[in-house]
């Protein structure tokens, strides 16, 4: 596999650009027949495959419930990541102020309550993923319907995002 599709460019408050490669092309080989000879004729085909990521949900959350919302979540086999902790930046707190920046600002100002709120990700635990399969609607309810209960507290877009995939340390067994 060789590196390639470059992203569009994101623009950074610092007026540069950024341009990320999180997709992977592959080079495959297919033989395909001509006509009515059966002539075997050999095509160069590039298929984009993305890197592998984690789909999560980016929330602004007030911090007076995130602990609430963080245990109502992982009720339903939901995992909150603050932001500013997440081992997929090297500057987890930079990023945390540049994402909830970014989101404040898309709404004009009608989110400026969230100024202090703590940026999160909300992500789906092993009882929601089937495999490669997509993620089924369910689990898509399930945050959404979550983040209702809590919607004086929240502020979100009902969109997933995908990120670097995140350590998860396995459980240590039981003993009993």
């Amino acid at each position: 596999m060789v590196r390639g599709g470059v992203e569009p460019p994101t623009f950074h408050f610092s007026g540069g650009r950024s341009y990320q490669l999180s997709y992977l092309t592959e080079r495959a080989t297919r033989y395909m027949s001509k006509g009515c000879c059966r002539e075997s004729v050999a095509v160069s085909l590039t298929r984009v495959k993305r890197a592998p990521h984690e789909n999560v949900a980016t929330v602004l959350v007030h911090p007076v419930v995130l602990r609430e919302l963080e245990l109502d979540l992982m009720s339903r086999d939901l995992w909150v990541w603050p932001i500013a902790t997440a081992a997929v930046y090297p500057d987890g707190r930079r990023a945390a102020f540049q994402i909830r920046r970014r989101m404040i600002e898309a709404r004009h100002g009608a989110w400026g309550d969230a100024e202090d709120w703590v940026p999160v990700w909300i992500a789906f635990g092993a009882t929601w993923h089937h495999g490669d399969e997509p993620l089924p609607w369910a689990a898509h309810a399930a945050v959404w319907d979550t983040l209702a209960r809590f919607s004086s507290h929240v502020h979100y877009r009902k969109w997933l995002g995908g990120i670097p995939k995140l350590p998860i340390a396995p459980e240590p067994a039981s003993a009993f």
